[in-house]
């Protein structure tokens, strides 16, 4: 997927984003559904998303797919950093399952 993106300059010069999107994966260790809820909190660098672009990469590589939420956070915070070089970055994932108790993982830089 090519991915928009725009530069974080002259009068644009954003310092923060911060978004929530929901997913629903397939967990590759507990082999059952859950859901799950990405929140990203960035202070951009060169670099700013198109959402909707971004909104359709998470649809589409995160929603019925096999992923654990450490791999999970893992991917979406290196594809972050990869695509827009972000100042600074977290990327939580509270994820709930009949499993287990709701759990939440971050990665920061």
């Amino acid at each position: 997927m090519n991915l928009r993106k725009y530069k974080n300059e002259g009068n644009m010069n954003i310092n923060h984003i911060r978004y929530v999107q929901e997913v629903f994966p397939h967990c590759a260790i507990g082999k059952e559904n859950y859901k799950g809820k990405i929140e990203v909190y960035m202070e951009p660098g060169e670099y700013i998303m198109d959402y909707c672009d971004e909104y359709q990469f998470i649809k589409e590589t995160y929603n019925d797919n096999s992923w654990s939420g450490e791999v999970l956070v893992n991917h979406y915070f290196n594809h972050l950093v990869d695509q827009y070089r972000p100042k600074h970055l977290q990327v939580v994932l509270f994820a709930t399952t009949s499993g287990h108790f709701p759990i939440e993982i971050s990665k920061e830089k």
